[in-house]
């Protein structure tokens, strides 16, 4: 109560105020900076980073309307209430500030974990291989996994058992490419089987790499 009866001289305010909107622009860009690279190389710990920015952002606004109207308060010689409206704005941004570490925390402890990609990104990646379906024989599998950053994509091919290495050089370079455009930190590999030989009967073929090499046959 004694500091209720003779509370210290304000001389801090307008300093407050000006520090908490700094704060409140900062805060929003870094923010929006976050978002941006997490969206970007796939990274869950960015987004909760880029989350937490953004709350503390909004909180800013919370604790500038409350350095207002504890001012008013203290003007009006009302001290004793500006201390308590400060005490509950306090425990209602403390509230506010652990739902993030909440909501997120788990999963952005997860991203410092390996583990296997979600869905949507599978998906993306069947999307790179599916462009190329006309220049390979069978798609076999793809293995993912992430560890921080870094992606790691491995694919299995079966291709023409009497493919050049040019021919193999090529597709996997197109293939890398479409990976990196979409997950520029990934470190794909391609894993080339040979065919059987079973699509080559009695000098006529049916490889759907090679019949898709083959012109159309015109109709008389």
């Amino acid at each position: 109560m004694i500091i209720f009866q003779s509370p210290p001289e304000n001389r801090n305010t307008f300093l407050l105020l000006a520090w908490s909107a700094i704060s409140f622009f900062v805060m929003r860009i870094t923010g929006r900076l976050l978002e941006k690279y997490a969206n970007r190389f796939h990274m869950p710990m960015l987004r909760y980073d880029a989350e937490l920015w953004r709350v503390d952002s909004w909180m800013e606004i919370g604790v500038f309307a409350s350095l207002i109207l504890s001012g008013l308060l203290q003007f009006t010689g009302r001290f004793a209430y500006a201390a308590i409206f400060d005490g509950v704005i306090s425990i209602g941004l403390l509230l506010a500030a652990i739902q993030v570490p909440l909501k997120h925390g788990k999963e952005a402890f997860r991203q410092l974990l390996d583990r296997t990609l979600p869905d949507e990104m599978q998906y993306e990646i069947l999307a790179v291989i599916a462009e190329n379906h006309d220049r390979l024989c069978e798609f076999k599998s793809v293995h993912t996994r992430q560890s921080g950053k870094d992606i790691f994509i491995e694919i299995d091919l079966v291709m023409p058992f009497d493919y050049t290495l040019e021919h193999l050089y090529f597709l996997e370079a197109d293939i890398l490419k479409g990976l990196h455009g979409k997950f520029p930190t990934a470190i794909p590999r391609v894993y080339v089987t040979p065919c059987d030989h079973q699509c080559e009967r009695a000098g006529e073929t049916t490889c759907p790499v090679k019949m898709s090499l083959q012109p159309p046959t015109s109709l008389s």
